[in-house]
């Protein structure tokens, strides 16, 4: 059994989560209407080389990949408080 405390500060970090989640969300919205490719369709790209060099496109995979981050460890911390 988890601790109360334990429980709310997992629910604390799930609503970190959360706002992380939905401000790198907003970041890649700016990417993809500057860019006018999906952030899928960049990844795609820049994985294989194809999106270019310019310093932009770093910035965004960084977000990218951040926001992978975040939305796993909102997954896992959902498993957890469901459990």
């Amino acid at each position: 059994m988890i601790k109360a405390e334990v429980i709310r500060s997992l629910e604390r970090e799930k609503e970190t989560c959360i706002f992380a989640i939905d401000h790198l969300e907003s970041l890649c919205k700016e990417f993809e209407e500057q860019y006018h490719w999906t952030t899928d369709e960049f990844l795609q790209r820049f994985d294989n080389g194809l999106a270019g060099d310019d310093e932009v496109f770093f910035k965004w995979y960084a977000v990218a990949q951040g926001l992978a981050d975040w939305k796993s460890t909102k997954r896992a911390l959902e498993e957890v408080l469901v459990g």
